[in-house]
């Protein structure tokens, strides 16, 4: 162990003392946002006139809500669920390709979980690809990532196709996909290519008429907050909006915690981004929040859904009803059942990581092609820490 003791006590005792000093600043600016919230709550009509302009002439890299119909303070409660339901989710992990392993490849992992609220049983699904040979030059972690969610998304449209309505179909994180930017023109055409394949599954998914929902667990996000700053602005703060953070670390769910009930949702948002903007008019990203957890533990979750079922109240009242029911199965662990049982279908384990290897390798010695080896780098690593403590001491092994 090389982590010196003594020399962090005192930094952390640094750390706890302003952290004192920050919760308080903290407390005050929550405070104010809360107030500006209850003030601007009713204002839809100018606080979109505002924004719009703001898209229009400044600031098109910013990131913040936009009111619909709702009132900012709006706690809305789930519907009952009448009808049965089929829940479907879609979750994937990824091994990376790793220059000091004895072979060059990447994998990714997608599972599929369907889940009928009737007494039908579960459906599971998996899709395997291997990434070798020349797709692998500059294949960085961000691209596979990017791969990997275009392919949870493929699978739910797969899935979705052959269930009966009703249904939801649920994946991890935002709808919004992040994309890598390269100042490599061939790289931006991989990423837009991307892009274009992601737009292709969501117009499907929009034919289909298959409810489609990201979800966000303990988001950190800050739309509505920079909505109230931007509400809150003077003219000349307007002008510098880019600037103008007078709530820093003031999270969404630090004021919505405050005011929504267990079970119930917050107003419906649409999502302004410089990226967002460039995806087709009927899946752009509309979300709200909902509060998962119970009345000593609150909990928030981020839902993001596509214009066309945010368009319809139905759909918008199933897809969070069927939040709160999956986060219900799991007791205190408030999180989707659907997606939890994806995302342990979906995980690559270290030991089928050493599995796979070897079958390549099992595979290359019977085609007689040449084994690699691990870099010395990565053996040394993998060396018991016994040994390692031998060489560290000049000794032999």
């Amino acid at each position: 162990m090389t982590v010196d003791y003594q020399q962090l006590l005192p930094q952390i005792h640094n750390f706890v003392s302003q952290s004192h000093d920050y919760q308080q600043q903290w407390y005050a600016a929550r405070q104010l946002c809360l107030q500006i919230l209850q003030d601007q709550a009713q204002n839809i009509t100018a606080l979109c006139d505002r924004v719009e302009k703001l898209a229009l002439n400044q600031a098109k890299n910013l990131r913040y809500a936009k009111p619909i119909t709702e009132s900012l303070d709006a706690c809305i409660s789930p519907p009952k669920m009448i009808q049965p339901l089929t829940v479907l989710a879609a979750d994937g992990s990824q091994i990376s390709p790793d220059r000091h392993a004895a072979v060059y490849f990447g994998l990714i992992n997608v599972s599929g979980f369907v889940f009928p609220y009737e007494n039908s049983v579960p459906q599971i699904t998996h899709q395997c690809e291997l990434i070798y040979g020349p797709p692998l030059t500059n294949y960085s972690d961000a691209r596979l990532a990017l791969q990997r969610d275009i392919g949870e998304r493929q699978m739910i449209l797969d899935l979705g196709k052959s269930i009966p309505n009703p249904c939801v179909a649920l994946v991890d994180g935002p709808l919004e996909l992040w994309i890598e930017r390269s100042q490599v023109s061939e790289e931006q055409e991989i990423y837009q290519r991307y892009l274009e394949s992601y737009f292709n599954v969501l117009g499907d998914l929009y034919q289909e008429k298959i409810p489609f929902a990201g979800y966000i667990d303990r988001p950190e996000s800050n739309y509505l907050i920079r909505l109230l700053e931007i509400g809150h602005a003077s003219i000349e703060e307007l002008n510098n909006i880019q600037r103008y953070h007078p709530f820093t670390g003031v999270s969404d769910i630090d004021i919505l915690g405050n005011i929504l009930k267990p079970g119930q949702r917050s107003a419906l948002f649409s999502l302004q981004s410089a990226t967002s903007a460039q995806y087709p008019h009927h899946s752009q990203i509309n979300f709200f929040y909902v509060n998962v957890g119970n009345e000593n533990q609150p909990w928030l979750g981020r839902v993001e859904i596509p214009t066309w079922v945010a368009q319809e109240t139905e759909l918008v009242d199933l897809v969070h009803a069927t939040i709160v029911m999956q986060c219900q199965i799991m007791g205190g662990n408030a999180y989707p059942y659907a997606l939890h049982r994806a995302h342990e279908l979906a995980v690559v384990s270290a030991a089928e990581k050493e599995q796979v290897t070897r079958w390549i390798l099992t595979e290359m010695q019977r085609q007689g092609l040449p084994i690699g080896m691990i870099s010395h780098k990565q053996g040394l690593k993998n060396l018991p820490i016994r040994q390692a403590e031998k060489l560290k001491q000049g000794g032999k092994l």
